[in-house]
């Protein structure tokens, strides 16, 4: 009966380890998807900041080929936003 009981507790021993184990990898993927999610949003507002940016060159009269120099974009993505 002992050595069942120290068995017993010896298997429970290993799989709260194992629960433990499973729970800071659950921690690391939820920091993971956090920073992945907050650098998802940093590269929304640039592309946002860039496309209102376009506007107003466009607005401004600026050729596409003058707008090309001032953003560095080429052609094809200022004609496309």
């Amino acid at each position: 009966a002992k050595a069942a009981t120290a068995e017993r507790d010896a298997a429970t021993a290993r799989a709260d380890a194992a629960t433990a184990r499973a729970d800071a990898a659950t921690a690391r993927l939820s920091a993971t998807t956090a920073e992945l999610d907050a650098e998802k949003a940093r590269a929304d507002a640039a592309t946002e900041t860039v496309r209102k940016t376009v506007s107003n060159l466009k607005a401004m009269g600026l050729s596409v080929e003058q707008i090309v120099t001032a953003t560095g974009l080429t052609a094809e993505e200022i004609d496309a936003l």
